[in-house]
């Protein structure tokens, strides 16, 4: 027997019997509710559509959040896909006989596993209990004592704990711990939903600002060793220049890349090598753009080096100072058709 069902009735058992005076769940209404057409007005659709959306939000990280601590617990992988098919057909149909969204419920599923319900029978069970309570066995749960219930709580709320972060708070990220805190107080004092939502929201904005941290940028002459000076004191260290961009390239990098401008004015050429970014947004290409523009603009021809999966992403986007005869998926193409613009010889175009 599963000690909080054992606790659940030696404990009501013992209140009734005794006649305590404590406050009890109380009237449970019987009887299957009615089947309902909801109606709408036009008037009302933008506030049921905007509502819909932010209860279908909050509810899927919720069920995802608690299918996670199920997996935590059993050592096992659910099927989020799965899950929030389930979820989402329930929470339609519940419209229809008068019933509220839902989504999963943390307590409940701990309590489960718990007491040894660790299968998808345990959920059907559940369902066929309360659906019993409906049909005529309400009374039996009439009397059972909200202390007890909240005893019961209190258990599964310290069975949750994650006891691993408690051990590991002066070694953790601060970062990290400030995520959790934050997380832990709206949880206590305001509401799980709340907690969950400026939770993803403060962990995105880390996430930000680990990648913007990621990207680098650096400028160096482009050695000269090979390359024969076009004349007396000029040589291809004043000639062409490349600008690394490694790491991220997206919004949040994007300012540091206009910053580089002053560092390749005066050259004839410019190499852009983005060959080690792993991904770019269009703020990124904008940004790219911009900088070419305004190169070009000084008579400063630009060459951009990519990998080819993002090659074919720009040529697709047909930006016009991104055209397909400065983009190279290849460092060493790139460098010499800069060279050859360099020495004023016949090359790519420089627009």
């Amino acid at each position: 027997m599963p000690a909080p069902l054992v606790a659940l009735i030696a404990m009501t058992l013992l209140s009734v019997g005794a006649g305590f005076q404590v406050p009890v769940i109380g009237e449970i209404p019987l009887g299957l509710p009615e089947l309902v057409v909801p109606q709408f007005s036009m008037d009302s659709w933008t506030t049921v559509l905007v509502l819909g959306a932010t209860l279908a939000v909050l509810g899927s990280i919720d069920s995802l959040l608690t299918s996670l601590v199920a997996d935590s617990i059993t050592r096992t992988r659910h099927d989020p896909n799965r899950e929030l098919l389930g979820q989402g057909l329930g929470n339609m149909l519940c419209a229809f006989v008068g019933g509220l969204p839902g989504a999963g419920a943390t307590m409940r599923t701990v309590v489960n596993i718990k007491a040894g319900g660790s299968g998808r029978l345990s959920g059907v069970v559940h369902a066929l209990f309360l659906l019993a309570m409906l049909l005529g066995a309400a009374p039996l749960a009439e009397q059972i004592p909200l202390a007890v219930l909240a005893g019961i709580l209190i258990k599964v709320g310290a069975d949750i704990l994650d006891y691993r972060l408690l051990r590991l708070v002066r070694t953790a990220p601060r970062s990290d711990l400030s995520v959790m805190t934050v997380v832990f107080v709206l949880t206590v004092f305001v509401d799980l939903i709340v907690a969950v939502g400026a939770g993803v929201v403060l962990s995105m904005g880390l996430i930000i600002h680990q990648l913007i941290g990621q990207a680098s940028f650096k400028v160096w002459p482009e050695d000269e060793a090979a390359v024969p000076t076009a004349g007396p004191g000029s040589t291809m260290r004043d000639r062409v220049r490349v600008l690394e961009v490694a790491g991220p390239f997206f919004f949040g990098s994007t300012s540091r890349l206009l910053d580089r401008v002053d560092q390749v004015l005066g050259t004839r050429a410019v190499v852009f090598d983005c060959s080690r970014v792993p991904f770019m947004d269009l703020s990124a290409v904008f940004a790219l753009e911009e900088m070419i523009e305004g190169l070009q603009a000084q008579g400063i021809a630009a060459f951009v080096v990519v990998p080819p999966a993002i090659r074919a992403q720009l040529a697709a986007l047909r930006a016009p100072n991104l055209p397909a005869d400065i983009l190279f998926d290849d460092y060493a193409q790139a460098k010499a058709a800069a060279r050859a613009v360099a020495d004023g010889a016949p090359g790519r175009s420089q627009t």
